[in-house]
């Protein structure tokens, strides 16, 4: 049994495929190998005039605005605690908020497509495999 992490294809999770290939995320099964990949995009890369999620042609940019994290109920504590205040400051340096536009065809656009997210301090795209190849990745 493989244990690699692959991409389902109908629910663009990152899974382990349970007996019979089957996703643990969406129980469908995964008939074919991935064509999406992980590529890490940084807000203001230009990116090509294709669809990042099946490689057709784009016609329309969708905005997508990530952050890195939740916030907490620092900010009323702080009001209360002094220690808090200096908690409250440590935890808006961690955070992030980038923001990105991602090509998609008219066909993906209707359809579900894969978000962007945060992985270990980076936003990471899911792609399609030629598309990471036009980034040069």
């Amino acid at each position: 049994m493989d244990l690699d992490l692959i991409v389902c294809p109908t629910c663009f999770a990152r899974v382990i495929p349970m007996s019979g290939n089957v996703c643990p995320s969406c129980r469908h099964r995964i008939e074919r190998a991935s064509l999406l990949e992980l590529v890490e995009v940084q807000s203001g890369t230009h990116l090509p005039p294709y669809c990042h999620v099946c490689d057709a042609p784009a016609t329309v940019w969708k905005r997508w605005q990530l952050d890195s994290g939740a916030r907490t109920g620092l900010a009323a504590l702080a009001l209360l605690h002094p220690l808090a205040m200096l908690m409250r400051g440590f935890e808006q340096s961690k955070q992030f908020h980038v923001a990105l536009e991602l090509p998609l065809c008219a066909a993906c656009r209707i359809g579900r497509e894969p978000e962007p997210l945060f992985e270990e301090a980076r936003v990471v795209v899911l792609v399609h495999r030629k598309f990471a190849q036009r980034l040069g990745r």
